[in-house]
C-alpha cells in the first residue's frame, strides 16, 4: 500500500483499523527518501513495484514525455490504468511468472 500525496500522520491520526495493522505487520516508512531530484507518482510507483531505477525501468514521468527511441510523445498509462513503456518487471510479475 502507497500512501501518495498523503501526510504519514493521518494515519496515525485518523482511526483505519486495517491500515494500522498493515503498518503494525509490515514494512512502513515514516520519512522515505527518494533518491531522485525529480520525483512524480508514476516513476516512484513505477520504482516501488519493480525495485529498479528510472533509468531501468524507464518511467520518467506522470505526465507525457518525449521518448528518442520511439521517436513520439508517449504517457505513462494507457485508457486502462496499465503502464506502458514499463522495462522492467514488477513484483507481480515475477511471483505470477514463478507461480502461474
Amino acid at each position: 500500500m502507497v500512501v501518495d500525496g498523503g501526510c504519514y500522520d493521518f494515519l496515525e491520526k485518523y482511526a483505519m483499523p486495517h491500515t494500522k495493522e498493515v503498518i503494525e505487520r509490515g514494512v512502513s516508512f515514516r520519512n522515505a527518501v527518494a533518491g531522485h531530484g525529480f520525483i512524480e507518482t508514476a516513476s516512484g510507483m513505477a520504482t516501488i513495484s519493480t525495485g529498479a531505477d528510472i533509468g531501468v525501468h524507464g518511467i520518467i514521468a506522470s505526465h507525457e514525455w518525449y521518448d528518442s527511441e520511439a521517436g513520439e510523445s508517449v504517457y505513462s498509462v494507457d485508457e486502462y490504468g496499465r503502464a506502458v513503456g514499463l522495462k522492467a518487471p514488477t513484483f507481480g510479475d515475477v511471483v505470477k511468472e514463478a507461480h502461474p
